[in-house]
């Protein structure tokens, strides 16, 4: 063997090895996609444990989640291109998206389903006299935003119990807030999100009515979004995003105990509370459908003028249930 030779076999060694250090090194190792996700105040487990257990990093992406106001202002930022996703309500993105702008599920989160263990309801102190929904005539009723899911489906329920729709009064509320705002009477009920709604149940309030899986079972209640020109010019990264997201989900689905830990380091509750609390299941789906018939409810109620084009508002390679 030639000296040429020789060095011919041992740089195609070397190169050989080079590939497979590559191949084996750790994807925090190799270059990720940088996104930007906005968070919400519920159902936000998966998010961070898409973080924390590395999902993100094994499908090829280097998240930042960035807090998140009211999931109206979170439409802005997607088209603006100050956020890759959102964590939001599917209503406000049904909203935007049949007002004209260019933002569209990408997939579930949670869905509201009826005879499953509820994340939000509406719920009053003991001792309030409340009810039902009837008994709210001339009441304020806190909710988080206007023009989201609690909202509509209260006011389907006042409609469908006879009720004169405009004797409800609505005051927007931070989450951690409602609590405090009811004991002292700024409100008389609250529209409450897990986990502060077993928080107020654990601590005496009592639940009024789950207006949301009664109107809306199958609406993709919490969801994540996107700018409709984002997902068109990054269908490989959306892609990897929908499939990080939906492992997050199945690994919340089957360690709620990790939920939990999620839970006792982001939010400020009782640990005792969280230790015991109720989780619901996440689902990654999107039912056309139910999106449909509540799209119907938001022209009825004077919210929209049209209905949302289907699809316009879901993004194509969103996962859709059967």
């Amino acid at each position: 063997m030639n000296s040429f030779t020789r060095r011919s076999l041992i740089t195609r060694a070397m190169m050989s090895g080079v590939a497979v250090m590559a191949m084996t090194l750790p994807l925090a190792a190799q270059d990720l996609t940088e996104i930007r996700v906005i968070n919400a105040p519920t159902a936000f487990e998966p998010l961070w444990l898409a973080q924390e257990e590395g999902i993100f990093e094994k499908h090829g992406l280097k998240a930042e989640i960035i807090p998140g106001g009211p999931p109206d202002a979170m439409m802005p930022q997607l088209i603006t291109g100050q956020a890759e996703f959102a964590l939001t309500s599917g209503l406000a993105v049904m909203n935007a998206s049949a007002k004209g702008l260019p933002v569209q599920l990408v997939m579930g989160n949670m869905m509201s389903q009826k005879g499953t263990v509820a994340t939000a309801a509406l719920i009053a102190p003991a001792d309030s006299g409340i009810d039902d929904v009837t008994d709210l005539a001339g009441k304020k009723i806190g909710i988080t935003s206007l023009n989201n899911q609690p909202h509509l489906a209260l006011l389907m329920s006042a409609a469908d119990k006879g009720m004169d729709i405009d004797s409800l009064t609505f005051v927007e509320l931070p989450p951690p807030a409602m609590v405090t705002a009811n004991d002292k009477g700024t409100v008389d009920a609250i529209y409450a999100l897990d986990p502060y709604m077993s928080a107020a149940i654990q601590g005496g309030y009592v639940k009024v009515e789950e207006s949301v899986s009664l109107y809306m079972d199958g609406l993709p209640s919490v969801s994540f979004a996107a700018g409709s020109e984002y997902v068109a010019n990054n269908p490989d990264i959306v892609d990897a995003f929908i499939a990080a997201m939906t492992e997050a989900e199945e690994y919340a689905n089957a360690n709620p105990e990790r939920v939990r830990d999620i839970d006792r380091k982001y939010t400020k509750l009782d640990p005792e509370f969280i230790a015991n609390r109720p989780i619901s299941t996440f689902t990654p789906q999107i039912n056309a459908g139910a999106l449909e018939k509540v799209g119907h409810a938001m022209v009825e109620y004077g919210w929209l003028d049209t209905a949302p084009d289907m699809e316009k508002l879901i993004a194509p390679q969103a996962p859709r249930a059967e």
